[in-house]
């Protein structure tokens, strides 16, 4: 009777292990896919809401969705955040070099996911890397952004305009633009665990633009400029800055307006000062060296 147990065992775990093979087009890691690019039930496609891109110096991008070929590659990026349901999903950017001759436009309900700095976004005289306008729940997430900016005004690494309840999550930006990272109006974003460096202006910028710019977190980050560091702009309201490090030619943190209500500045170092302009901030807890 054991020896029908086993057998019957067998027989299930053969069932449910397959090649990895996948055909061109099909969506996920190629493990996922069986002989027969079907799953193991054998009754219907394998769906995914990951779609995989490669650079063109990527290893491994038989597992890609798309390769680029190093030029405009936000082409192909662009292509994949298109094809992801209208639910949203996750553009997952294998490691290697992605040229880009404009704007990466993520969706809502996007996230697009590097492999830290082995994913890195070459950016050569744009206004901005990820440009993001009116879209919720997005994120961008372990990557890095290097660039030089077009030459037009407000350029920035990624840019955030009236967007809600999106996030960027340990990127590493060094964009000689006028602003690193920058939530342009919308309320309820965050910036964590990232690095903003070398930015002519402003390292990490917190302002309205077209809409009032409304409890946003900035945290644990780095953030240098040639202004300042972290900046609260104008109309900008009840935003927290914590934990981060700041460094700045002027201030490294700046509620530059009295147009900006209860922001709170707390337990960060700021190497070249904190100036307050706003109405009603908490300034508290924070180291100046």
């Amino acid at each position: 009777m054991r020896r029908i147990y086993i057998l019957i065992l067998l027989i299930l775990i053969m069932a449910i292990t397959h090649a990895a093979i996948k055909a061109p087009g099909e969506s996920g890691l190629a493990s996922e896919w069986n002989a027969d690019h079907v799953i193991s039930s054998g009754l219907q496609p394998k769906l995914t809401a990951t779609l995989i891109v490669a650079a063109n110096d990527s290893e491994n991008t038989e597992q890609a969705d798309y390769v680029c070929d190093g030029v405009a590659d936000q082409a192909e990026i662009n292509t994949a955040i298109a094809a992801l349901p209208a639910n949203g999903g996750r553009v997952l950017l294998l490691e290697g070099t992605y040229n880009l001759t404009s704007w990466i436009i993520p969706g809502n309900s996007v996230t697009i996911e590097g492999q830290g700095y082995g994913t890195r976004l070459n950016a050569q005289g744009i206004d901005a890397v990820i440009y993001a306008i009116g879209k919720t729940r997005i994120i961008v997430k372990d990557l890095l952004i290097i660039g030089t900016e077009s030459g037009a005004g407000d350029t920035a690494g990624i840019k955030f305009e009236v967007c809600t309840y999106s996030q960027m999550i340990r990127v590493y930006t060094v964009f000689d633009g006028d602003f690193g990272l920058w939530i342009s109006g919308g309320y309820r974003n965050m910036i964590s665990n990232c690095y903003a460096w070398n930015t002519n202006i402003i390292g990490i910028f917190v302002s309205q633009h077209i809409a009032q710019t409304i409890e946003n977190i900035v945290n644990d980050c780095y953030a240098k400029g040639g202004n300042n560091g972290i900046r609260i702009g104008l109309d900008a309201d009840r935003n927290i800055v914590e934990g981060c490090i700041a460094e700045g030619g002027t201030d490294s943190i700046f509620i530059s307006d009295a147009a900006s209500d209860r922001n709170i500045i707390h337990g960060n170092i700021a190497r070249d000062g904190i100036t307050d302009n706003g109405t009603n901030s908490v300034v508290a807890d924070n180291i100046v060296a």
